[in-house]
């Protein structure tokens, strides 16, 4: 057919209206599909990849590094701006000891530029597309080390962040996204474009596209990388309850025990569906809690998005008397730093990271209820707790109203559980109500509480992916932790070992073949899908195992009961069935009781009655000590002497009254100036007395109106918020006792003291005081500041034994060298500068008293006795009796009895209140 020709006669244009043509519309961008860049990538190929265009706005082309050749290196030169770069992981760049290239980044978008680097063997300047191209794919090879790279060179890595696009939307992000969606080593080449023009202008967009579609290269971008990770990835995240609270938690969760701050340093992972963080504050002696609290800020993560746990008994290593265990005193100091540590207001849950048998479960469940109360956790729970003492924690909080834990943190594995799984069924310890095989044999706790549980070392510390099965492979926590993993190691070679490897190798036979998983995706979802499981912590050191394990959560729905039953016969190791709770009753602990481990130099500790709180046999007076007799830099001596000297006195006890309120003054201004950690003194002060200065009527006594008061102006001179213990320094008949009881508790419920405790009161007080606390469900005192030296005998050794024997009542010895008469200072008269010198209207009835006087050393009932010692030479004299303390054995007790001849007559039992 002969081409149809188009007139252009006048005639026929001028009688054919004329329209107006719309400009012809430009082809829509479009970007290429996702899985078409992943197979290019895959096959070796440069990608283009444009970042948001109110970001950098430009395009880079990036292509994986293992994958590089001199040929393909020359071309990329050619066509970028030539500053190539190499994305790698923080933790690769460790290996290789890269370090930062700045200490602090100031860059706009904070690109983690390392010192540059090249490959030492078969390059010559570095700079050449073989010489780069060699240094590229050296730093993707396991097999190089640290010193077979040159620094500085002309390769420039950079640190990408874990978690990828979807914790920082850079170019750095993708390449290593890109390489780990095509299985990839983790390393990727990247470069901006750059318009080939007289300037050498930045690539935009349409500038990209044209270029990609002249070469052939797919071109996507980074928010499609991100969309496709949330879509592809690990999605479907279970939430659960946790236990009988209307908390929901992942399937999975993050652990912080060597993830952060311990074998991987930097930014921590976000994945989708994962919002819950495990930690404790002895993990890396607190890097971790510190490396997550830095990341939710620099991230900009809302704190309501996440739920933080931590746990509560370890510490940081430090050895002191309380810096460890389950004492009020740790626990809320404990919470204190932990938070400080995260930078946040507070945690979603707090655990007993372990139980203490030597405090008192009720001021367990108090304390943890008072970090509840004061908003600083939401829930408490517990960490390889027995049953018993769950039921016991719970007995105690319905008793008195209190919130009960909700969860038992506990390890609960397939391979080893054996090892723990005996110790939890009701009657023994928590590891097996989470029962290996056979979830149906330990219900108790579940049955009863609805408790929830958070399972840790599912992998059983990595044994249950195979990866030690041929010994222990360079890099693994076996390897990196030698020493904590010791005893684990040491049984891998052993028979009973070597039949656990055996094990993992039929359970990954099985793994494989029954359900076309990985042994470690069985391990977890194994763990995960146990009825009563809340929460499975996963321990992953790497981004790229934590994206493998939560494989994991589709294979939950294959575990069956007929695939459980076939899991156990491989394992063979169904738990016993324990037998169910006796009731039980309260236990007073004694000091002989105590078995944590702290050091104690030369000083030796004692719980104060039946508190968690550890004190010193001799601790620091200040009542003519600081503001007194003694003045300015003295104080600061004694002080220093007691806390830094190898007797470690800790500490310090004080009034209200003493020196008018200096004493308080002066130990707040040392306290301050010395540095000393506030958690590492134990601080007692007492209220009755009120200022001598001051003669208002209600200026002294223990109306709840002077008891807060009092307590309030207390912490003003002492630049502290809070005191260890607070003493009502006399009793006050004048007022009610429950008015007096109900005052203190209101100071520790405010954080304003710990403990509290009762000076020169009679038995019988202390026993109403007892009544009305049990009756009004408050806390009680836990020790008697008395008098008690050579001539003060009767109410130590013979009124108290009632309250020690009844509520193991505890005792601060005050005056034990009746204010200087035992030193044998006086025996021949007064001395000039002595106490009873300067201070002679105060003592004059001690001084005309002195012929009349006799005869000091404490019984086993006493918790501390204090020194008034007002000089340091006095101090180290006093502090030769912890020599002489292991020489008091019965018989010479006798023979001081018989010097003395003033043993106490016994006091008759106390009528009923």
């Amino acid at each position: 057919m002969a081409p149809i020709a188009v007139s252009t006669s006048p005639q026929l244009q001028a009688s054919v209206p004329l329209k107006k043509l719309a400009p012809m519309a430009e082809p829509a961008f479009k970007f290429d599909a996702m899985e078409d860049a992943l197979a290019a990538f895959a096959r070796g190929e440069f990608i283009v990849v444009m970042d948001d265009e109110d970001r950098e706005n430009e395009g880079d082309l990036i292509a994986a590094a293992s994958t590089i050749t001199t040929e393909k290196m020359a071309w990329f030169i050619k066509h970028t701006s030539g500053y190539i770069c190499i994305s790698l992981p923080s933790e690769r760049l460790e290996e290789l000891d890269i370090q930062m290239m700045v200490p602090n980044n100031t860059e706009k978008h904070k690109t983690a530029y390392t010192v540059t680097v090249d490959y030492k063997i078969g390059t010559t300047t570095g700079i050449s597309a073989h010489d780069r191209a060699l240094t590229a794919r050296k730093l993707v090879d396991p097999q190089v080390v640290p010193g077979d790279f040159s620094r500085p060179g002309h390769m420039v890595p950079l640190r990408a962040r874990p978690g990828g696009v979807l914790t920082r939307k850079g170019h750095t992000e993708a390449a290593i996204d890109m390489c780990n969606l095509t299985n990839l080593p983790a390393g990727g080449l990247l470069c901006e474009l750059v318009n080939d023009d007289e300037q050498g202008t930045m690539a935009r967009r349409d500038d990209c596209r044209a270029f990609a579609d002249r070469w052939g290269l797919k071109m996507i971008s980074v928010e499609m990388i991100a969309k496709w990770r949330r879509e592809h990835g690990p999605k479907n995240m279970q939430f659960r309850r946790l236990g009988s609270s209307g908390l929901r938690v992942p399937v999975f969760s993050l652990g912080g025990w060597l993830t952060f701050g311990g074998t991987v340093k930097g930014d921590p992972l976000e994945h989708p569906g994962i919002n819950m963080i495990d930690l404790a504050e002895g993990y890396a002696q607190g890097d971790s809690e510190r490396e997550i609290g830095r990341v939710i800020e620099e991230l900009g993560i809302r704190r309501s998005d996440l739920i933080l746990t931590s746990k509560i008994f370890f510490g940081l290593g430090r050895k002191g008397p309380n810096d460890r265990g389950l004492s009020r005193k740790h626990i809320i100091e404990g919470v204190n730093e932990t938070l400080e540590r995260l930078r946040t207001d507070y945690v979603d849950i707090v655990f007993a990271h372990r139980p203490d048998p030597t405090v008192p479960m009720e001021e367990v469940v108090r304390a943890f209820n008072h970090v509840i109360e004061t908003g600083k956790a939401f829930y408490w729970g517990t960490s390889e707790w027995s049953a018993r003492q769950v039921e016991e924690a719970h007995h105690v909080a319905s008793k008195l109203n209190l919130i009960a834990p909700i969860s038992e943190q506990v390890q609960y594995q397939y391979v080893i559980s054996s090892l723990d799984e005996h110790l939890y069924s009701p009657g023994v310890s928590a590891a097996c109500t989470v029962n290996a095989s056979n979830p149906s044999t330990s219900e108790y706790l579940f049955d009863k509480y609805n408790y929830g549980t958070t399972i840790w070392s599912a992998l059983a510390s990595g044994l249950l992916t195979g990866k030690y099965n041929d010994g222990i492979p360079k890099g693994s926590r076996f390897d990196t932790n030698p020493e904590f993993f010791k005893n684990t190691v040491e049984s891998l070679s052993k028979e009973d070992g070597q039949k656990k490897i055996e094990k993992v190798k039929e359970l990954t036979a099985f793994a494989e073949k029954e359900l076309g998983c990985s042994v470690s995706n069985l391990a977890l979802a194994w763990a995960a899908s146990h009825p009563h499981a809340s929460t499975v912590i996963l321990g992953a050191t790497k981004p790229e195992q934590v994206i493998d394990n939560l494989k994991a959560l589709e294979i939950i729905k294959k575990i069956t009961p007929e695939v459980r039953e076939k899991i156990n016969k491989i394992l063979d190791n169904d738990p016993t069935p324990e037998p169910n709770l006796r009731p039980f009753g309260t236990m007073v602990v004694k000091n002989s009781d105590v078995k944590l481990e702290y050091d104690p130099k030369d000083m030796q500790f004692r719980r104060l009655g039946t508190a968690g709180l550890r004190v010193p046999v001799f601790s620091l007076g200040g009542w003519l000590t600081f503001g007194g007799t003694v003045k300015g830099d003295p104080v600061k001596e004694v002080v220093k002497l007691a806390f830094e000297n190898g007797t470690l006195i800790n500490m310090i006890d004080l009034a209200e009254s003493y020196s008018k309120g200096e004493s308080e003054r002066e130990v707040g201004r040392v306290i301050e100036e010395l540095g000393i950690r506030r958690s590492d003194l134990i601080i007692s002060s007492k209220i009755f007395f009120g200022q001598a200065t001051r003669k208002g009527p209600n200026d002294k006594g223990l109306s709840r109106k002077h008891v807060i008061e009092g307590m309030k102006e207390i912490l003003e001179r002492l630049r502290v918020d809070y005191v260890d213990i607070i003493f009502a320094h006399r009793p006050d008949p004048t007022v009610p006792m429950e008015e007096v009881v109900r005052a203190f508790n209101h100071l520790i419920d405010t954080g304003k003291a710990f403990y509290w405790g009762t000076s020169e009161w009679s038995a019988r007080q202390v026993e109403e005081a007892y009544h009305v606390a049990a009756k009004l469900n408050l806390i009680a005192p836990i020790a008697e500041q008395v008098q008690y030296n050579c001539f003060h005998r009767q109410r130590f050794e013979s009124e108290y034994q009632y309250l020690y024997e009844k509520y193991g009542y505890g005792t601060t010895i005050w005056s034990p060298l009746a204010s200087g008469i035992l030193t044998g200072k006086y025996n021949n008269g007064i001395p000039e500068g002595s106490r009873f010198a300067t201070n002679a209207d105060f003592f004059k009835t001690r001084i005309e008293g002195l012929s009349k006087e006799e005869g000091l050393k404490t019984l086993d009932k006493a918790s501390t006795v204090i020194l008034g010692a007002s000089n340091p030479e006095q101090l180290l004299e006093n502090l030769k009796a912890l020599e002489t303390l292991k020489k008091f054995t019965p018989e010479v007790r006798e023979k001081i009895n018989k010097i003395l001849d003033n043993t106490p007559a016994p006091e008759p039992n106390l009528r009923p209140l």
